[in-house]
């Protein structure tokens, strides 16, 4: 949910600065584009030139370069989604508060119209002032800002209280929660399936399909970063997510992902099955390697249908699966959401779909309403299919 969030930090002058760094590290990390503001006190607690290399940008303290270059302010805050200025000093939060803007990160705030995050630490004596108590209160009448609480502990002065900055990870997770609450499908929980089915034959041998599971994992990026709780269970792949935030579940084979399937299914919002199952699978799985010695005939049995199963399951669930087509598509997609009991079906040709970068879709409904996806690449695929279940979860 963090991936490619433009996150401006705005450090000002106090010793809890030194944690900063460590903030910093988590939300790179987290995948967020992060830039860095500092107030010119800040520089006597944290290196300008660390917070360059850890953002890979460069760190903003002065209205004007060393070369007389102005940094333009207005287009610092336009370009922040979110801004979180940590630590907030005394100095800073009345400055803030009472409209001053003599400094670089001053001119920022107030340019902003993005939520703003403010980390108050100091000690126990300036936190606990009316002054400070009363440029919280003036702080918290704009809309979109949020104050963390500092916590108790042992400060820089040696005394026992409130006004300790939180560490970086608790930082980190109010940072996440408060995006979070932003997003469309926050709350929302979606279950994918993704990949092919392997049926074993033998140690060795499978039946199985040309399918990547590329389309179901973009979905699965897709959804997690709208704010849902995602769960994929991912058939044989090499494809994976680099998302740390999606549940992911391995199966082999189509039973297997049938078991995976019903056991996530009960408290789900929407379920896609974007997985490619075989329909069949050998009737005799053999134990050890067969010899090529003479003509094999294999005897199939039908595996079972997870759509099927899951619609039967249904209760709040929307139920969406998918038709890969060689030809009357349309037709034919409706004819599998009406045999299968589901919401919507997704329809793609499968010239198109297998094996590729690129493909496009229709998205039906039991009405027959159809909308068309245009060619795009699958994880621009994956995001407008996704825009259009964000108004059916309304």
């Amino acid at each position: 949910m963090l991936k490619h969030k433009r996150i401006l930090i705005g450090i000002s002058g106090g010793i809890a600065a030194y944690k900063v760094p460590f903030l910093v590290r988590l939300l790179v990390k987290a995948g967020a584009e992060v830039r860095v503001m500092m107030t010119p006190k800040a520089h006597e607690f944290v290196s300008a030139e660390v917070m360059a290399v850890f953002t890979n940008h460069p760190v903003i303290s002065e209205f004007y370069t060393q070369n007389g270059m102005w940094n333009n302010h207005v287009h610092w805050a336009e370009w922040a989604e979110l801004i979180v200025i940590v630590p907030a000093t005394l100095n800073t939060m009345g400055a803030l508060a009472q409209g001053s803007c003599t400094r670089f990160l001053d001119a920022v705030y107030f340019s902003s119209k993005c939520p703003v995050i403010l980390c108050p630490a100091m000690d126990l004596e300036m936190y606990q002032s009316q002054a400070l108590q009363l440029h919280v209160q003036q702080l918290k009448t704009r809309s979109n800002l949020i104050v963390i609480e500092p916590e108790s502990g042992l400060l820089a002065s040696g005394l026992e209280g409130q006004g300790r900055l939180p560490e970086p990870d608790i930082i980190f997770k109010h940072i996440k929660d408060y995006i979070a609450q932003q997003l469309p499908l926050y709350t929302k929980k979606v279950l994918i399936s993704a990949g092919p089915t392997h049926e074993y034959i033998d140690p060795v041998r499978f039946i199985g399909n040309a399918s990547s599971g590329r389309m179901g994992i973009a979905l699965a990026e897709v959804f997690s970063t709208l704010g849902a709780h995602v769960q994929l269970v991912l058939g044989p792949t090499t494809l994976t997510t680099s998302y740390t935030s999606i549940d992911i579940c391995r199966v082999i084979s189509a039973e297997d992902m049938l078991v995976a399937m019903q056991q996530r299914f009960k408290d789900q919002d929407l379920v896609i099955a974007a997985a490619a199952v075989a329909d069949y699978r050998p009737k005799i799985k053999h134990h050890h390697k067969l010899k090529k010695n003479t003509d094999l005939s294999l005897e199939l049995i039908a595996n079972p249908d997870i759509l099927k199963t899951l619609s039967a399951l249904k209760s709040q669930q929307c139920l969406v699966g998918f038709a890969l087509e060689t030809q009357h598509l349309q037709e034919h997609a409706l004819q599998k959401l009406k045999s299968k009991g589901l919401d919507y079906i997704i329809a793609n040709w499968a010239s198109e779909a297998i094996g590729t970068t690129r493909s496009r879709a229709w998205i039906i409904n039991k009405h027959n309403n159809t909308t068309e996806i245009s060619f795009a690449k699958k994880d621009e695929l994956a995001r407008q299919i996704a825009q259009f279940f964000i108004t059916v979860l309304k």
